[in-house]
């Protein structure tokens, strides 16, 4: 690469410096991510290569030379040497100092990431303002009322007294209901450390073997070099806690043959684009995985968000508060539907200080 390009580093989006006939000078990380292939491969094969259809970049980086002026272009599609079809904007412009241009992609998958995180971030936030307008509003007249059914079940005829326990059963629910609500909208910051996360895991198949997946075979595929993690482990108790309870309802299903499988896994290059277009690394992956009928298609973009859920007596705020949960540890959720298996994947951050140096 030449010339003085060195703020090039500072760009966190796909970008690359090519000459003439695209023959790759450079390729930051995001870059190399996008592409799956190494800054070896793409000097040896060229742009032209690695992006197929080409031409239109083609056009773009001759336009460049030609008049000396940067030039852009929006959807474009093509397909990466790992066979992923791309859609992004381009822009590319000249290094004055050298034959070379600079080509900076805006892949739309990595946009849609961003703005589905800030989506979700708003909508847990919204649903946290409306918790606490019912807390203030309905708290106070759910403990008279519990109150109430109290008196009325000392004084009750037995005939009437599973009326009054009622009330107070349903009046509970309703005020966990409401902290469950208020809860999303809580900014508390998580005192994160190095943890073990197999650990974590074990504790969760215990809780759940000795209780609601008791009839299920639960199997570990653990990667036993796996890092530590950076979490809190009450949290990361209940997000996976969380995930098995789901998976446990949707194997059940299919009875004695009802299966959840805990896996984790270290995944090179797997990273965020944060809302400053910043890259965070999460390359720790611990899915839950079940044999249940799974998520209708209709409903699987939106089983993050609160109170969508397909139990008929569920609140559907149990995923909601995972995402939550994982964000707060700078992680991501996400959700993978395969014939005869839906999985749960958590991606989560290594714990650097665990290594005493940057990651």
């Amino acid at each position: 690469m030449s010339g003085d390009l060195s703020y090039l580093e500072t760009i966190h989006l796909p970008l690359l410096v090519v000459g003439t006939e695209g023959d790759v000078r450079y390729a930051n990380a995001a870059a190399q991510d996008l592409f799956s292939v190494s800054l070896k491969f793409m000097k040896r094969n060229g742009l032209f290569e690695i992006i197929k259809p080409s031409l239109t970049i083609k056009s773009l980086i001759e336009k460049v030379f030609k008049t000396g002026l940067g030039v852009s272009a929006g959807d474009v599609s093509f397909i990466t040497p790992a066979v992923q079809e791309i859609v992004a904007d381009i822009s590319v412009g000249k290094n004055w100092q050298s034959d070379e241009c600079v080509i900076i992609l805006w892949p739309r998958s990595h946009a849609a990431e961003v703005m589905e995180r800030k989506s979700a971030k708003e909508k847990d936030k919204s649903f946290g303002q409306i918790g606490r307008a019912l807390a203030h509003e309905v708290k106070n007249p759910l403990a008279g009322i519990r109150g109430a059914a109290q008196l009325l079940m000392l004084d009750a005829p037995n005939s009437q007294k599973p009326l009054a326990k009622l009330i107070i059963e349903e009046t509970d629910r309703v005020h966990r209901l409401i902290d469950r609500v208020e809860s999303l909208g809580s900014d508390d910051e998580v005192p994160l450390r190095a943890l073990n996360i197999h650990s974590i895991i074990d504790r969760v198949i215990q809780l759940a073997q000795n209780g609601f997946a008791s009839g299920l075979n639960i199997s570990r595929e653990y990667d036993v070099s796996l890092p530590p993690v950076l979490g809190e482990p009450d949290r990361l108790t209940q997000i996976f806690l969380n995930l098995a309870k789901n998976a446990a309802e949707a194997a059940n299903e299919k009875g004695s043959a009802g299966r959840i499988i805990f896996s984790t896994r270290y995944r090179h290059g797997q990273k965020i684009i944060n809302g400053d277009n910043s890259s965070l690394s999460l390359p720790i992956e611990i899915s839950v995985a079940d044999n249940g009928y799974g998520i209708a298609a209709e409903l699987r973009n939106q089983v993050f968000d609160p109170f969508v859920t397909t139990k008929s007596e569920g609140s559907g705020l149990g995923l909601s508060l995972v995402r939550k949960m994982v964000a707060a540890h700078g992680g991501v959720v996400e959700l993978e539907c395969q014939p005869g298996k839906t999985i749960f994947k958590v991606r989560l951050m290594v714990a650097q200080e665990a290594f005493g140096e940057e990651i």
